[in-house]
């Protein structure tokens, strides 16, 4: 997940050069639409139903919907649409008074640590705490659209890093070279990933997985409910967990060309 939110911060940049997100209001209406309503739409008709008939609730439908939607425990998978909506409204704060993205990067980053010292507990509100939580590698999204190539300096902070983690005895230090060692991962990723991008671009294959992949994510939770609902952990490791995967897959992106079908693809994000 930290590598999507670095993704999104890169093309949340990416827009910014091209002239889009200039004004507050229509980026909030824009995400509103695109993170909001298939957050809202998925939790109502999808996630919630899912949670209630494979009996993994006791708070009845209205109680998991609420429980969803304030970021509580069945919130699962969907925190990302609430946080990543905090972190745009908070990214275009940052772009509308330039500030500087490696100052806010690390101030974002002491934030998290002095709230986990303090034992703030902020996870449950509306995923405002998970946005706080991954506000840093938003913003190193950002930054890495104007960086060059840099593999070998993401490997040395991966190892650097990764050494230091392991002799660091201090927990706020530790804390902090966590997330620096998560960035440097992510950067990373970042480089390899826009690599075998570049390498698949024109392969039918990947973007009809990238058509639906919105679908994927909003929808793969509910085969994987039932699946094991119906006794998928009894099965031996080595079948349960492909088994597992290729039913959620295939079942997800055919319940979002369904979605398509019906022309109701603005329940996940679509025009």
């Amino acid at each position: 997940m930290s590598l999507f939110m670095a993704i999104s911060g890169a093309v949340f940049q990416m827009g910014c050069e091209k002239g889009k997100y200039a004004e507050f209001l229509p980026l909030v209406a824009n995400k509103v639409k695109r993170l909001l309503v298939p957050f809202s739409a998925t939790a109502l008709f999808v996630l919630a139903p899912t949670i209630v008939l494979c009996g993994k609730t006791d708070l009845g439908y209205w109680g998991t919907v609420f429980d969803i939607f304030k970021g509580g425990f069945f919130v699962k998978h969907l925190w990302y649409l609430q946080a990543l909506f905090w972190i745009f409204l908070l990214a275009w704060v940052v772009k509308r008074f330039m500030l500087s993205l490696p100052i806010v990067f690390l101030a974002s980053i002491a934030i998290q640590v002095c709230l986990s010292t303090l034992g703030v507990e902020t996870n449950r509100y509306f995923s405002l705490g998970m946005a706080l939580n991954k506000l840093p590698m938003f913003v190193l999204g950002m930054m890495l659209m104007n960086r060059g190539k840099a593999v070998v300096y993401w490997i040395l902070g991966v190892l650097v890093l990764g050494g230091a983690q392991v002799m660091c005895k201090q927990p706020i230090v530790d804390h902090c070279i966590s997330f620096l060692l998560s960035a440097s991962i992510v950067g990373l990723l970042f480089e390899i990933s826009n690599h075998i991008f570049r390498g698949l671009k024109d392969s039918r294959m990947l973007a009809f997985i990238v058509k639906n992949s919105f679908g994927i994510y909003l929808f793969h939770m509910t085969p994987i409910y039932f699946i094991r609902y119906w006794g998928c952990d009894d099965w031996p490791l080595w079948v349960s967990v492909p088994a597992t995967f290729v039913f959620s897959l295939i079942a997800s992106i055919a319940f979002a060309m369904l979605v398509r079908a019906c022309r109701l693809g603005v329940l996940i994000g679509e025009k």
